[in-house]
């Protein structure tokens, strides 16, 4: 390899029976402006050393050990053939033998969560689900509550017509009595569901700007669909391009030690999905419509979430 001295003519020039005088110099400034381009995009303040390479969630699968890889991709192939209970069964194995929040934790959450969707929204049978025989008296109402669970989800469930809410006695229904709480990462921009202390579904979030979102411990006190959206003593109807929460909301109340007066935020939907991942607004926790649909037909009043 040649080194070069910027000093001119103290290095002896290979180039020059070629006629290029100048090449040693020109190649030295390139070689410096290179190396200046490299080092300030990967630099940062107070960092020494070799830049760490991050593994994302798109390589994880790359850098997983050996049998959980494996077990992944079974657990992948078995979803894929609708053989959902197995898929599941699966993802929990590998998430039990995972660093908490690794990238290839999420790369099988992702996995898990449609698991735990398709059976949650699918009359197939699990150990979380109860078959009951509607008695006389009766009402959807009634047997969500009883049940810890909500209308919305019986009727998606059981394949039920959602414009008509007429239930018989000896009607079968299949009910997913879940034990349902929310941890939300303000750092992960993540909302992980719950069922049991297990992983249930990951969702991502937009939270609000400049730390607004509040910490702490809360409940869910109020569920609005199509709601409206009160802001500075105005109404903002539901459906207008000024009403910013989407499609669904649900109010958080504080809870135990947390201050009483956190009071008017929630989780709502959004109609700018480029908002999620990102601190945008007051304070509230912003989804995807989608998303937020979901997670409102999956949760009863009552449901606790804890902000980190």
């Amino acid at each position: 390899m040649i080194k070069y001295n910027l000093k001119i003519g103290r290095t002896p020039n290979p180039y020059r029976k070629r006629g290029g005088r100048f090449l040693p110099v020109l190649a030295t400034l390139v070689m410096l402006a290179a190396g200046l381009a490299l080092f300030f995009t990967q630099w940062k303040p107070g960092r020494t050393g070799k830049t760490k390479q991050t593994v994302t969630v798109d390589d994880a699968l790359k850098y997983a050990p050996a049998a959980l890889k494996v077990k992944y991709l079974e657990a992948s192939e078995a979803l894929n053939a609708q053989r959902v209970k197995e898929a599941r069964r699966l993802g929990l194995e590998i998430i039990e033998k995972l660093p908490d929040k690794d990238p290839f934790w999420y790369k099988t959450a992702e996995l898990l969560s449609r698991s735990n969707t398709m059976l949650l929204f699918s009359n197939i049978a699990s150990g979380e689900k109860s078959l009951y025989v509607v008695k006389p008296g009766d009402s959807l109402d009634k047997i969500a509550k009883k049940y810890n669970t909500t209308i919305e989800l019986i009727v998606k469930s059981n394949k039920l017509d959602p414009t008509d809410d007429k239930i018989v006695p000896g009607q079968k229904l299949y009910l997913y009595r879940g034990e349902w709480n929310i941890l939300i990462s303000k750092k992960n921009f993540k909302l992980y569901l719950y069922d049991a202390g297990q992983i249930f579904r990951v969702y991502d979030i937009g939270i609000g700007v400049q730390d607004k979102t509040p910490e702490g411990t809360f409940y869910i006190n109020v569920k609005q669909s199509d709601p409206d959206w009160y802001y500075q003593g105005k109404k903002y109807p539901y459906g207008s391009k000024e009403n910013i929460l989407g499609t669904r909301w649900m109010s958080l109340e504080p809870k135990g030690d947390t201050d009483k007066t956190l009071s008017g935020y929630g989780i709502h939907g959004t109609w700018d999905a480029s908002c999620i991942g990102k601190t945008y607004g007051n304070g509230c926790i912003r989804m995807c419509n989608d998303d937020v649909n979901e997670l409102y037909s999956i949760l009863p009043r009552g449901t606790e979430v804890i902000i980190l």
